[in-house]
């Protein structure tokens, strides 16, 4: 399985940071056999008045993760995880078999002989901690970057979000009893239902579609209550759709 690489802002005591994660890390490297966490720090980054990274910083922290990939783009042992900036510094994440060959590469290797401060550790994390804890996307995230790829496909098309229009919503379930579970939730909070299933799909799922009145900017308040909802019932909020509401003219 490809990589699939996913970026997001996550809110932390010292600040915002910055991740882009490999959510398909398990799919490409078994725990069992990368055992060992590499983490690369590239440090005294420029940063503006905010605190969050200059453009030039930004250049040279993605000219670093393009030089590490190429490292071990032909290497089975070491697997890149992702990066998290937090201020001055961005933190690189790998998982390797061998640890220690990783971090002589880095200190070998002469594309990152110039221009480039950083120090590398490698230590044991059998179970993916730093993974896991620091890098995956928690519910609170994971509802944030679902929201947000369905606000990006309305912004290309001049809609901003900010206008309250009909939203429909889909969630499947496993039997009709954790079905009409949901279906008392949603209609007690207000939700309109659309259809609901009369019996299982050809996958044995029970499904539903419902709707409000919503604007997309504020709609991950409302959908992470759905998702966390259908997931204590064993079901799963597969997301929502909205038609095209250009912003009004002044």
């Amino acid at each position: 399985m490809d990589a699939v690489w996913e970026v997001y802002v996550s809110q932390t005591k010292y600040g915002p940071a910055y991740i882009s994660v490999n959510s398909a890390l398990e799919a490409n490297a078994p725990l069992a056999t990368h055992p060992i966490s590499v983490n690369c720090n590239l440090e005294q980054l420029q940063v503006d008045g905010y605190k969050l990274p200059t453009q030039t910083a930004r250049a040279k922290v993605m000219l670093f993760e393009k030089k590490a990939k190429a490292l071990i783009q032909n290497e089975q042992s070491h697997i890149y995880a992702g990066r998290v900036s937090l201020g001055d510094f961005t933190l690189f994440n790998f998982y390797s078999s061998n640890g220690a060959a990783l971090v002589n590469a880095f200190k070998t290797s002469k594309e990152f002989s110039t221009g480039f401060q950083f120090r590398c550790k490698a230590e044991w994390d059998g179970s993916w901690e730093f993974y896991r804890r620091t890098l995956y996307p928690n519910a609170l995230a994971r509802n944030k970057i679902e929201n947000e790829k369905i606000r990006n496909v309305l912004g290309s098309q001049g809609d901003d979000g900010s206008q309250r229009r009909k939203v429909n919503h889909f969630a499947h379930f496993p039997d009709s009893v954790s079905l009409d579970a949901f279906y008392k939730h949603i209609t007690k909070t207000g939700y309109k239902v659309e259809s609901r299933s009369e019996k299982p799909d050809d996958n044995g799922k029970w499904s539903i579609v419902f709707s409000d009145d919503q604007a997309p900017v504020v709609m991950d308040i409302w959908t992470f209550n759905l998702r966390a909802t259908a997931t204590k019932l064993k079901g799963e909020y597969s997301g929502w759709e909205s038609t095209v509401v250009l912003r009004r003219k002044k």
